[in-house]
């Protein structure tokens, strides 16, 4: 069996490759079968077939693939001609990629080290660093790109701040969110996310400068 894991921050690359996969596939006239949440991975594979090779297996969320299925799968994909793409909408720690099988093809997107330094430094009192930063980020990186990741970041410290037992990321991501956001008020927060929404609006209805409006947005909420 062929097995594809495709993953990592950059979740507009990634899935960008993910959807480019499953349309290669399709044009070979491959048969398409999605697995969902409620669906067993073991069953489907068991399921005889007359074309066992040309069925391509896609689970969206790779992290909801069981520890049982993932220990069958283990020990039995050599039995199987189909192939298994499996995407996850961020990174995958160590201890879920060692219990794939060592011939898994690891597709990760990562962002850049520029692009991370910059989102950590998105804090009160440091916009003169922040705002450096984000230039840089500018130099190797698309805006809308950037903004995305922005938007993200505020969306993620608000909700690590009022609801962080439903946030699921690995343990360090959280508790790096838990410590910067504890350098804000709630009140904060939602006034940066309400202005992040009006940039988003008017970059899809005007003709406005994204990095200028961020520019001043990082000014004014990181003095």
């Amino acid at each position: 069996m062929k097995i594809v894991v495709v993953f990592g921050e950059d979740t507009k690359a990634s899935h960008t490759r993910f959807v480019q996969i499953i349309n290669g596939v399709k044009r070979k006239g491959f048969q398409l079968i999605r697995l969902g949440k409620k669906d067993s991975l073991i069953n489907s594979l068991r399921t005889n077939t007359l074309f066992p090779g040309a069925i391509l297996y896609v689970h969206d969320d790779a992290t909801k693939i069981s520890d049982k299925e993932l220990s069958w799968l283990l020990e039995n994909h050599t039995q199987h001609e189909s192939s298994l793409l499996m995407y996850h909408k961020n990174s995958l720690n160590q201890t879920f990629l060692k219990k794939l099988p060592s011939n898994v093809k690891k597709e990760e997107f990562k962002i850049t080290k520029t692009v991370f330094n910059m989102l950590d430094n998105l804090y009160p009192g440091n916009s003169k660093t922040a705002i450096k930063m984000l230039h840089q980020a500018f130099e190797t990186e698309n805006p809308e790109f950037v903004f995305a990741l922005i938007a993200k970041q505020f969306r993620d410290l608000y909700w690590v701040m009022v609801g962080e037992e439903t946030l699921d990321y690995p343990a360090w991501r959280k508790n790096k969110l838990l410590v910067t956001s504890k350098k804000f008020t709630e009140k904060k927060l939602k006034k940066i996310i309400e202005k992040l929404a009006e940039i988003d609006y008017k970059s899809k209805t005007s003709d406005v400068n994204t990095k200028l409006l961020l520019d001043m947005l990082l000014m004014e909420a990181l003095e």
